[in-house]
């Protein structure tokens, strides 16, 4: 018993000391008249010290216990069902709170990640553009997918615009449902580039083809919620969807003209 708790709970010691100490002295100098055989046990003369959860000495072996469990791995592989997880919720955090990839690649970030997990081989931002994002991105597109599908009934907000840094277009498609349990659900299905002139027809082919892409039947389609504007209005009013125009923009229209 002495062997094993020097051996295998060293440090462990210092709290079991007096209680060793105590049981060898019984055992090499039992009391008169008392024979080896009547004396207590040697389980009895050291009872087991619980260790609670939280403790020091929880601390201690818990610590001891991971450095024998992990001394023999340098690093985790990325292909490791650790650093999968690790990585997974990377990404997320990335998606979630619109920070840039090259997070990753900060000093600061590299040095959070050695703190808190010394084993994670932290991956170049090639990875998570490569392995990481994609996978989140199918992962997310999939299950709104099957939100739209069921659906009943879908509204959808509209709006073509141009970045005036590079005058590139693009036109937002958001679609906004309820699901069986009456819960309220939105989500951008398509932010398009739209190289193109901006005529009706052309607007109006690029709402087919996004409804063609994602499945949707025209008929599912309640309204198209759009802005003012001569074009997007007379591609809307051209097809079978109903037209509305944004209340905002209908109310805020004479103030945006000053």
């Amino acid at each position: 018993m002495t062997n094993h708790i020097k051996y295998k709970h060293s440090l462990l010691m210092p709290q079991l000391g007096s209680a060793i100490k105590s049981s060898l002295s019984r055992e090499e100098d039992p009391s008169p008249g008392t024979s080896q055989s009547q004396s207590q046990p040697q389980s009895e003369l050291l009872p087991p010290t619980p260790i609670l959860p939280g403790s020091s000495e929880a601390s201690l072996s818990q610590k001891y216990q991971q450095n024998i469990e992990e001394s023999f791995v340098v690093q985790w592989s990325h292909e490791d069902s650790r650093s999968k997880i690790v990585s997974v919720a990377i990404g997320e955090m990335i998606a979630l709170d619109y920070q840039p990839l090259s997070m990753v690649e900060n000093t600061g970030f590299k040095n959070f990640m050695k703190k808190v997990k010394p084993k994670y081989n932290l991956p170049s931002r090639k990875f998570f553009t490569d392995n990481i994002i994609p996978r989140l991105y199918e992962e997310t597109k999939t299950e709104i997918r099957k939100g739209v599908l069921s659906a009943a009934a879908i509204s959808v907000t509209t709006d073509l615009w141009t970045n005036i840094n590079n005058m590139e277009s693009f036109l937002s498609f958001t679609a906004h449902w309820f699901d069986d349990s009456f819960k309220f659900h939105h989500a951008v299905l398509q932010m398009t580039h739209f190289p193109v002139t901006h005529t009706a027809m052309n607007i109006r082919n690029c709402l087919k083809e996004i409804l063609t892409l994602w499945d949707i039947n025209s008929d599912k389609i309640h309204a198209i919620v759009r802005d003012n504007g001569r074009n997007v209005a007379k591609a809307i009013d051209d097809s079978i969807f109903n037209g509305v125009p944004c209340f905002t923009i209908l109310y805020n229209w004479p103030f945006m003209l000053h």
